[in-house]
């Protein structure tokens, strides 16, 4: 998608679009679990820090999403 609005490649369509960001939004679920799980085992003691740094790190993730989707909406 960054290669896209970038304009290194050319535009697809906007069915396409979305089924990059359908495959990508459930892609990030099935990782921000995994990773919490690690975090969780890993460090027993500090489950609660690791936790709190990985949903951090998600809203990060979610805004830069978002900020890709309204790019696409402004550029149509």
């Amino acid at each position: 998608m960054w290669l896209s609005v970038t304009g290194v490649i050319d535009r697809p369509h906007v069915w396409l679009m979305c089924l990059f960001m359908f495959m990508g939004a459930h892609a990030q679920t099935f990782f921000n679990t995994a990773n919490i799980v690690v975090g969780v085992r890993n460090f027993p003691d500090y489950s609660g820090t690791s936790v709190g740094i990985m949903k951090v790190t998600n809203s990060f993730n979610v805004m830069i999403v978002s900020a890709g989707i309204f790019v696409q909406i402004t550029i149509l």
